[in-house]
């Protein structure tokens, strides 16, 4: 049986940390000039930055991990493929705003932070570095259920 995996639903239980990259931050620093060139913070990925690399478009996403962009609503519906700069995003870039190197996530939702605070000056001035499959970093989230949990959740358990 996979440790990794949650015993009642089969979900994955491994909490991932992000780090806060140089390509990360260069990757938002195009995306800053797209909005610029454009006049509206609302850029489609990828088809208004054509100078992003593979690496970048790929990685590009996890920048909203960390606060710095976020997908485009209106109406209260995604703009499928549009994303903006975040306020965060942008005092991070002005060198204005300090963030923990590292997010953890679980389940696609920032869960925990670690690492000294950045500015942008901090990544930016270090060695380009894109994190390989062997750098990435997982905790199994410990899952204990309540009784309740089961008496809501499966008719199994429930008192019915």
């Amino acid at each position: 049986m996979n440790e990794h995996v949650c015993p009642h639903c089969g979900a994955s239980m491994k909490m991932y940390w992000h780090h806060l990259t140089p390509l990360l931050v260069e990757t938002l620093v195009l995306f800053y000039k797209a909005v610029c060139d454009k006049a509206e913070n609302c850029v489609h990925m990828p088809k208004d930055i054509s100078e992003l690399t593979k690496t970048q478009y790929n990685n590009f996403q996890k920048l909203r991990l960390h606060g710095l962009v976020a997908k485009v609503k209106v109406g209260g519906v995604r703009k499928r493929g549009h994303w903006l700069i975040t306020r965060r995003g942008a005092q991070f870039l002005k060198g204005e705003l300090a963030l923990p190197r590292d997010v953890q996530t679980f389940r696609n939702r920032v869960v925990g932070h670690k690492g000294r605070m950045v500015r942008i000056g901090d990544v930016l001035g270090s060695e380009p570095y894109v994190q390989s499959i062997d750098d990435f970093e997982f905790d199994i989230y410990e899952f204990e259920p309540t009784l309740k949990q089961y008496k809501t959740n499966t008719k199994e358990f429930s008192d019915d």
